[in-house]
């Protein structure tokens, strides 16, 4: 994961639960900070798949299990861009 990955899902995830991009670590799980509920989850995949460009497929969404899970995806979908 590229510091511009973690950034872009750092960013997602405090624009959907309304906090300061300095409270959301890649390290934080799904659901560990307070304003992270179902709704919130929802909107951070949203908000994902419109920066993918694409609709995550179901394998990626049960993988989402921390921030920095959801960066990977990023880089994931970089390199396979690339090829």
């Amino acid at each position: 994961m590229t510091y511009a990955e973690s950034l872009i899902a750092r960013e997602i995830v405090a624009e959907a639960l309304g906090c300061p991009i300095e409270d959301v670590p890649c390290e934080a799980k799904v659901g560990s900070l307070p304003q992270w509920d179902s709704i919130a989850h929802v909107s951070i995949i949203a908000a994902a798949e419109e920066r993918l460009g694409r609709m995550m497929t179901a394998e990626e969404i049960a993988s989402f299990e921390t921030v920095g899970s959801l960066a990977a995806l990023f880089g994931a979908a970089h390199r396979e861009d690339e090829s």
